[in-house]
């Protein structure tokens, strides 16, 4: 994966975590958020990121030694899968308990109806490429904007004297 999509996949865990609430979710609303998770699939997306993040540390071993061995890239992805399975339960309370900060127990069950409908069983189905096609579209258009910026940047600190690295004001 390349590194802008493991950028997007830091950022949903950022916000997808994020600080869970204090105190316990009620036993029936916890019940609907993990029905939520199990029906949207959203814990497929932990498999994305495990796949993202052994690629990385995969990517980062070839680097730093050319002629790594098979093997040891094989140990990479077994710890890192390893780490990520035992660590799934405490990612599953966080994200109930995160969205029992914003959700009812009426607005979960709602969500669930929306996707055990046909419409809902879509969305779940195509999300996955939306995603894929979304970060895609952001790696083009952050590729695109970025040296218009550095110009730019480049521009008027030169016009005002400025040069970044000289130290504080």
């Amino acid at each position: 994966m390349k590194r802008s999509g493991l950028a997007v996949v830091v950022v949903w865990v950022a916000l997808g975590i994020g600080a869970p609430a204090a105190g316990e979710v009620d036993s029936k609303l916890h019940a609907a958020i993990e029905e939520l998770i199990e029906r949207t699939q959203a814990m497929n997306l932990g498999q994305q990121m495990g796949d993202s993040m052994v690629a990385q540390f995969i990517a980062f071993a070839k680097q730093a030694d050319p002629d790594v061995s098979p093997r040891a890239l094989e140990i990479i992805g077994e710890v890192v899968n390893e780490e990520l399975t035992a660590s799934l339960p405490e990612l599953t309370d966080d994200t109930v308990r995160l969205y029992a900060e914003h959700f009812t127990l009426e607005e979960v069950q709602a969500m669930n109806r929306y996707h055990a409908s046909p419409v809902g069983q879509k969305a779940i189905a195509v999300m996955p490429e939306i995603l894929q096609g979304s970060i895609q579209q952001s790696q083009r258009w952050v590729n695109a904007i970025v040296p218009r910026m550095e110009q730019k940047l480049a521009e008027r600190l030169a016009a005002e004297g400025l040069v970044l690295g000289a130290g504080a004001d």
